[in-house]
């Protein structure tokens, strides 16, 4: 078994998170992008695909994974979904709601919409038996899959090795009693809109009858239960302006850090404008030290020259 790699026509990035340079006008102007790239469609051949192989393909800023079953994968569906940590698809639209993170996944939360909930109760959740078609990246920690190599006569596995959790080949957790069990770790693989045309053309993206998107999940900044910097982190994320002015106004503190949780600024770096990184700033928020390196994931040039400034 082994993993092929295949650059698509549309929206190539070098990493997991979506963008290109956008110094001016993000988030929006990513998602204004994305919404046009999700107008095409992406053709991939899977007939010289063999059985427990993986192509990865690149699709709108994230990898996408096609791989084809073998005998004993299937045989392994068959007899064993029920013993899966969500076999009956519970956790679908909570995994879709997780999904929208940032206004800069808002895209891909809306895309996950339209992926029928029905293909969630089948055995094989795919349009074909012989392929299985999904995000390569763990939903619980958005780190990308490794395709756990066993001979013809065992079932594939892959391995988030970010959170240790296992996945089936249609995508379903296997329970693990090593991992603190949540809601993420329910979650099964997120399936993107595809469709086939014949036995072996994948052809990845919308329908035109599924255009436009529905709405993104909502959000709940404004929820009074939150504490003032944890509306103020959120409006970070959705790049909220007014609702950040308000949290900054009623206490919350810019500056807040806390090991294993989300802050102001990281939040403003994936999901904030520059007006409103500029207003944390103002109000005392200042780089963490993953501050620099995630503006370089993202390629927020303009954060990254403002942390060069502010480190002086």
């Amino acid at each position: 078994m082994h993993t092929l790699w295949l650059v698509a026509a549309v929206g190539v990035v070098t990493n997991f998170f979506a963008t290109s340079v956008f110094a001016d006008g993000y988030p929006e102007s990513l998602i204004n992008q994305q919404l046009q790239e999700v107008k095409e469609t992406v053709d991939v051949d899977l007939s010289q695909l063999e059985p427990g192989q993986r192509l990865i393909i690149e699709y709108i800023g994230y990898p996408m994974m096609i791989y084809r079953r073998t005998e004993a994968d299937l045989n392994e569906l068959e007899d064993n979904v029920m013993k899966r940590a969500d076999p009956d698809g519970e956790t679908h639209r909570a995994s879709i709601d997780a999904m929208y993170s940032s206004s800069s996944s808002q895209v891909w939360s809306q895309l996950l919409l339209v992926t029928p909930p029905d293909i969630t109760h089948q055995a094989y959740r795919s349009l074909r038996e012989e392929y299985f078609f999904a995000i390569n990246v763990g939903p619980a920690m958005r780190c990308a899959l490794q395709l756990v190599d066993h001979d013809r006569q065992a079932p594939t596995v892959f391995l988030d090795p970010c959170s240790g959790l296992n996945y089936d080949t249609a995508g379903r957790a296997l329970t693990n009693t090593h991992v603190a069990e949540s809601d993420a770790t329910r979650f099964s693989l997120y399936i993107p809109p595809h469709s086939f045309a014949g036995n072996s053309l994948l052809k990845i993206g919308l329908n035109p009858k599924d255009l436009p998107l529905p709405d993104p999940p909502e959000i709940q900044i404004h929820d009074q239960h939150l504490s003032p910097t944890q509306r103020l982190i959120l409006a970070a994320e959705y790049n909220d302006l007014d609702a950040a002015r308000a949290a900054i106004n009623e206490g919350a503190n810019a500056n807040y850090f806390r090991l294993g949780e989300n802050n102001p600024f990281t939040a403003a770096i994936i999901g904030g404008s520059m007006e409103l990184i500029d207003l944390i700033v103002e109000a005392g928020g200042r780089p963490k030290s993953s501050s620099l390196e995630i503006a370089k994931i993202m390629e927020r040039d303009d954060v990254i020259d403002l942390i060069k400034d502010l480190d002086e």
